[in-house]
C-alpha cells in the first residue's frame, strides 16, 4: 500500500491520506527515508498491540517501517506517534501476552484480525 502510495505522490495526483492496519515492514531505509520526506505526515501506520506481522521482516534485515505510529495499547487506547515511549510499550506489550496467556491463539496472532483493528478504530473515534 505505502509502496504504491509513494508511486502515485505525482502533482495531479493528490494524496490525502493512507491508513495502514498490521502492515509489516516493507522498504529499506533509503525507501523509507524518501517516503517519509514526502508522505509522513500523511500516512498512519495503526498496529495492535502484541501485532506480530508489524515485526516482520526484521529490522536486522534492514527493513523499515514507513508513515506515524498510531499504537493501540492493551486496554483498547489509541497513542500517536511519540506520546509513548519505547519502554512504555514494551510493558503494555508484556502485559497484553500475560492477559492471554490461557487463550489458544496467541497474542500476536489474535492481535492482528481485522474484526480488532475495526473495533479499536471505532472504540477511538
Amino acid at each position: 500500500m505505502a509502496a504504491a502510495t509513494f508511486e502515485l505522490q505525482q502533482p495531479h495526483v493528490g494524496i490525502n491520506g493512507v491508513y495502514t492496519f498490521g502492515q509489516p515492514r516493507i522498504a529499506n531505509h533509503k525507501f523509507s527515508r524518501n517516503y517519509n520526506e514526502i508522505l509522513k505526515t500523511r500516512t498512519f501506520r495503526c498496529v495492535n498491540n502484541n501485532d506480530v506481522v508489524t515485526r516482520v521482516p526484521p529490522q536486522i534485515f534492514g527493513y523499515s517501517h514507513v508513515g506515524k505510529l498510531m499504537y493501540f495499547d492493551v486496554d483498547g487506547k489509541i497513542h500517536s506517534d511519540g506520546s509513548l515511549s519505547w519502554w512504555a510499550r514494551f510493558w503494555d506489550r508484556l502485559e497484553g501476552r500475560y492477559d492471554d496467556v490461557f487463550n489458544l491463539t496467541p497474542d500476536g496472532v489474535g492481535d492482528h484480525g481485522m474484526d480488532k483493528y475495526q473495533k479499536l478504530s471505532e472504540k477511538n473515534t
